[in-house]
């Protein structure tokens, strides 16, 4: 029975695949891409032969129908080792065509190279259809999206490299002909030979007998391609992929219409290269942590930009190159990004280990048959329209331009169809994007990152504040794992950090399951938290902790239910509101009355302000009745004015009634006096004689102008005016702001 391979001995081994993964893109970087494109145009190919000869090598991905049963049974280590160092050999061939061209002529290279190509083509697809079956054993899913990324780093530092030495010899050495592209050749068949050999070492992909009863393989394949989610991967895969082999065709284009030198085109592709090196890291802990389809869709739709900007690049002048810079880093961003996550919403989420041979040959097989079509139709398209030249506004419609255009109709394709997969994480594609426009994304990577990296509790509490101003839900992970820290100060600040970024189910959740916990210190905060972020699924569970035994998470939850609307607690709030043991309690369902604007608690709030001792607590009753009144705005202004100066602000307030009790006609003509002898008398700053004075104005204003709620205020404030013996500022800031509201807003 074969022994299944543990998680540790997996990682172990790794450093092989990246290592087989550097020098195998050294071996890659001269048979495929524009390097291998300008070899063929030099030997004076036409752009169908072109076609031809790089649809061969995606056509051969056919035989993956056939040989896959084969390579599991053989073992699909063994298949891929063998035919991988073949195909090295295979292509060491090249170095033999000056000679065959001396020898035979230059019509001779087209089948020599051709011929070359199809056994390379036969021996890359049988060794990839049994690596696409042994990745699957030998790279864990958990971390699947961050070991492509990482091997998509060290490839691309290698590539970055060895298009850097190409660059340096086609420009440098172009007296010498095809000379330069057979030592470029010859330093690849050495790296690829090496690469082939770092395979040894990596575990898995042992014989597999076939198992009594298990399905036939045609039948599973059948089976495969009724799987909804697997058809339209492959689907999309296949539209993608014919707009992705044709991309070579770019490099004549920019030779031909552009009129860029070879070795300026291959530096084009280290930009490429330098683009997917720094996004790559990026794009596997995006696809990781939210899921393959947000990543998958977005970096196909940074694609869709590739072909169009192309075709709008100026045709002369030295911003081309710059322009042709910029496209050729995006390109390489966004096929880095299809690659990742197409890879690991193949291998996590269309296929199961037991369909991975049939999904994976027909997978293999259509990408090789489309991307086979898709270089033979654009080389024949391009040859058609040879004669193609039309200037068209500052654009140029050339033989290229159908090419553009095809490329643009598949990749909307493609972006169409992998729109229907379904998800495979719990965030949405919409919320994905919206993370790198929403609150503050830099602040949001840096302070995960800090995290990461923090060595004590005092870092971890910096970072967790940070990821809570950033309000960006890149940092959701970390805030939850914030929020269960062995450190009470992290968990608090994460609580707080929670409060203050954007709502989310997951963070929501959180702050429920701290709610229901047994924790007299977070579980207030948590009530807190709940009510800032307004959402209605808390008030259920909030509700719950009105009859908690501690009465700080009952006052904190009063609040939050009535910040979250909820006024069906509003009778257990009136009930409670002189009831409950608590002051503190009982001040929270005073707020809480007035934060939901309870007319049927004014009496009982007028009560308790008139009980209530603590300044503090005076002046949150005061506001809880203002707020009943309305224009709560226009209570905290008069408030703080009375803070700074209190004669001149009181004055002034008073004055501002003169003008609506002017315009009333049915009111006293001695009125408006009244008014300016009380402004003058708190001017003056005799405070008692001014309040005494408001207390008489508050006597004589018409009933017809007030609602009920105003009248019973009006009429407690104007009894608690004239009898106090020193001043009570919130029933002077309350009576006046109610007069003002009354009066401009009468209740007729």
């Amino acid at each position: 029975m074969q022994q299944t391979l543990t998680n540790i001995q997996k990682i172990q081994r790794l450093p092989w695949f990246y290592a087989q993964s550097v020098l195998n893109t050294i071996f890659c970087i001269t048979l495929f891409g524009s390097l291998f494109t300008l070899f063929l145009d030099a030997l004076d190919l036409d752009k169908t032969q072109i076609g031809c000869l790089n649809a061969i090598m995606p056509f051969a991905g056919i035989l993956a129908l056939f040989v896959a049963a084969w390579s599991e049974r053989f073992g699909v280590k063994k298949t891929m080792i063998i035919f991988w160092f073949a195909r090295k050999f295979v292509a060491a061939l090249l170095l033999l065509t000056p000679l065959v061209i001396k020898w035979y002529g230059a019509n001779a290279a087209f089948w020599w190279v051709g011929a070359i190509v199809l056994t390379f083509a036969i021996c890359r697809a049988i060794a990839e259809t049994a690596f696409s079956i042994w990745v699957k054993e030998f790279i864990p899913d958990s971390i699947r999206g961050k070991v492509v990324a990482i091997n998509g780093i060290v490839a691309g530092i290698a590539a970055i490299l060895m298009l850097a030495l190409s660059s340096f010899v086609l420009d440098h050495y172009e007296h010498t002909g095809l000379a330069r592209f057979i030592f470029l050749i010859a330093i690849s068949v050495v790296a690829g030979l090496a690469g082939a050999a770092c395979l040894i070492f990596l575990p898995g992909g042992k014989p597999v007998r076939k198992i009594e009863n298990q399905l036939p393989y045609l039948r599973s394949i059948k089976l495969a391609l009724q799987d909804q989610t697997f058809r339209l991967f492959v689907s999309g895969a296949a539209l993608l992929s014919m707009a992705v082999t044709a991309l070579p065709f770019t490099a004549l284009y920019l030779k031909e219409s552009i009129g860029l030198r070879p070795g300026l085109i291959v530096r084009l592709d280290i930009v490429a290269t330098i683009g997917a090196l720094v996004t790559s890291l990026l794009w596997g802990w995006a696809a990781d942590r939210f899921g393959s389809k947000p990543v998958l869709l977005s970096s196909i739709g940074a694609l869709l930009f590739v072909p169009i900007l192309w075709f709008a690049i100026p045709r002369t002048g030295e911003h081309s190159i710059i322009f042709a810079y910029a496209i050729a880093g995006l390109a390489g961003m966004s096929i880095t990004g299809w690659a990742i996550a197409g890879h690991r919403y193949l291998y996590v989420s269309a296929i199961t280990p037991d369909s991975k041979i049939a999904c994976m040959s027909v997978y293999y097989a259509t990408a090789g048959i489309v991307g086979g079509i898709s270089p033979l139709v654009v080389g024949w398209v391009i040859d058609t329209g040879r004669n193609l030249n039309v200037q068209w506004f500052c654009f140029t419609i050339d033989k290229y331009t159908p090419f553009w255009a095809i490329e643009t109709l598949l990749l909307l394709g493609s972006l169409f169809v992998f729109g229907r997969l379904r998800t495979d994480d719990a965030i949405s594609v919409r919320s994905f994007l919206s993370m790198f426009i929403q609150g503050n994304p830099i602040m949001a990577v840096t302070s995960v990152l800090k995290h990461r990296l923090a060595k004590d509790e005092h870092q971890r509490i910096s970072s967790t504040q940070a990821m809570g101003q950033a309000k960006n839900y890149l940092s959701t992970k970390e805030l939850l794992e914030a929020i269960e820290d062995p450190s009470f100060y992290v968990r608090y600040e994460a609580v707080i950090a929670i409060a203050r970024s954007r709502p989310n189910p997951q963070l929501i959740d959180a702050l429920l399951n701290i709610l229901a916990s047994d924790q007299p210190e977070l579980s207030p905060a948590a009530a807190w938290a709940l009510g800032k972020l307004r959402d209605t699924s808390a008030i259920l569970p909030l509700r719950e902790t009105l009859h908690s035994d501690y009465p700080l998470l009952r006052a904190r939850s009063a609040r939050s239910l009535a910040l979250l609307g909820d006024n069906a607690s509003e009778n257990f709030f009136l009930q409670q509101l002189h009831s409950d043991s608590s002051n503190e309690v009982r001040l929270a369902y005073a707020a809480a009355l007035g934060t939901i604007r309870s007319s049927e608690a004014v009496p009982n709030l007028l009560t308790f302000l008139h009980d209530a001792v603590e300044p503090s607590a005076r002046n949150e009753v005061a506001l809880s009745l203002a707020r009943i009144v309305g224009q709560e705005n226009r209570y905290i202004q008069l408030w703080r004015s009375l803070r700074d100066d209190f004669a001149t602000a009181a004055g002034q307030a008073v004055l501002a009634l003169k003008k609506p009790l002017a315009n009333i006609a049915r009111l006293d003509p001695t009125l408006p006096t009244a008014v300016s002898d009380c402004a003058d008398a708190f001017a003056q700053e005799q405070t008692l004689l001014g309040m005494r004075k408001l207390a008489d104005i508050l006597a004589q204003m018409p009933q017809e102008y007030i609602t009920p709620q105003a009248s019973a205020i009006l009429s407690d404030c104007q009894k608690q005016l004239r009898s106090a013996h020193k001043p009570r500022k919130e029933y002077l800031i309350l009576a006046l702001h109610t007069c003002r509201v009354c009066l401009y807003q009468p209740n007729q």
